[in-house]
């Protein structure tokens, strides 16, 4: 019997265990607004999204307290980026997190599941790497992403040594001068590439950004090793002379954009070729079938702006289904949901893992990859 391994890429409860709680609550507040932080009176704005956010909600219910207590949250990110995500039930405070990018819409609503697929998108982009910046001398090297922020040097500490450049100095010696040069410039390379293959084993990073001195980087290809240089990427970077490195911004996040887009597509592939051997499902209704017989092993699922499509969910034990009384035959209390919310809670506490797609990657929003037929 085939069946489908782990993918890089899917967002699981092993892999951030804060999402377990959000998932257990019988009632969420789940709130996202943009907080226009570059804007000269972003303050100002943001409280005013807040607001109406508010209003919304105690209208539908929610507590003073709840409110309260998530508007001091909104308060303490709303300077840190450019949108926030809020989550509460009753006086707790269960999640408030920074968005990496605005959501364009604001919202606020309370119900039995919590609303993770932004949050998910956010993180899925939060992947980890490591930039190299090289010159002759060694290397500035800095990880960054979840968990693993933290930078490194190698090579020579003194980069003005008169080892490390050429000079015309003639006469029978200067081949053995320049062979000096040359051989330390090697050291360094071989330094720089045996301390990004230690780093790599304990960041394991999606990518491992460089540049710098083209001769530099010439070496760092050739002797990164097997593991190391899949991930390698050649990118603008320069080692300035206080040892800092200067980076093209925007060519280091087109390329872990870049290398989002490619897993997803890589996914979006292996769905294409398992799903006529049976271990791929695709459209709500399939899929919320997969989730309830726990066959999914990755839901991939879009979920932006206002969406209609409700399902009905029992969590104890696990039925999901477009319609009531398929859910009511496993027993348990049955709540109407939102689709989206509830193939991702189903997903994330029947242990399979989930990646947001583009709205046009999948047929109805929903597909899954299946660990057996």
């Amino acid at each position: 019997m085939q069946s489908v391994s782990t993918f890089p890429g899917g967002l699981s409860l092993t892999d951030y265990p804060d999402l377990a709680e959000l998932c257990r609550r019988e009632q969420v507040v789940s709130c996202y607004l943009d907080t226009e932080v570059a804007t000269e009176d972003a303050g100002h704005r943001a409280g005013i999204r807040w607001k109406d956010i508010s209003r919304r909600l105690e209208g539908s219910g929610v507590g003073a307290r709840t409110l309260e207590v998530m508007g001091a949250a909104v308060e303490d990110l709303r300077r840190l980026g450019p949108s926030v995500c809020v989550m509460a039930s009753g006086p707790d405070v269960l999640m408030a997190e920074v968005g990496r990018r605005p959501l364009g819409r604001d919202f606020g609503c309370a119900g039995p599941l919590p609303v993770l697929g932004p949050l998910l998108e956010w993180r899925q982009h939060d992947v980890a790497y490591m930039t190299v910046a090289c010159d002759r001398a060694g290397a500035d090297i800095a990880t960054l992403g979840p968990g693993a922020a933290f930078t490194a040097s190698s090579g020579d500490d003194d980069r003005h040594d008169p080892e490390l450049h050429k000079v015309p100095s003639g006469g029978w010696s200067q081949r053995r001068y320049q062979q000096r040069v040359e051989n330390a410039w090697e050291r360094n390379a071989r330094e720089t590439v045996d301390l990004v293959e230690r780093l790599a084993k304990q960041v394991q990073p999606r990518l491992v950004l460089y540049g710098g001195d083209p001769h530099a980087c010439a070496l760092v290809e050739e002797h990164a090793g097997a593991a190391l240089r899949p991930l390698l990427k050649k990118v603008p970077l320069s080692r300035a002379a206080d040892g800092s490195q200067a980076h093209d911004v925007h060519e280091v996040h087109r390329a872990v954009e870049t290398a989002v887009a490619t897993d997803t597509a890589r996914i979006l592939a292996m769905l294409r070729e398992m799903e006529p051997k049976g271990l791929g499902a695709t459209g709500p209704r399939r899929v919320l079938e997969a989730l309830t017989a726990s066959q999914v092993q990755l839901l991939l699922v879009h979920e932006h702006g206002p969406d209609d499509r409700r399902a009905f969910m029992s969590r104890h034990p696990l039925g999901l289904a477009p319609d009531r009384s398929t859910v009511e035959a496993f027993g348990g209390e049955v709540d109407e949901v939102p689709l989206a919310d509830a193939a991702i809670v189903g997903a994330l506490t029947s242990g399979a893992s989930v990646r947001m797609v583009p709205g046009s990657a999948v047929a109805q929003g929903m597909a899954a990859l299946l660990r057996f037929p």
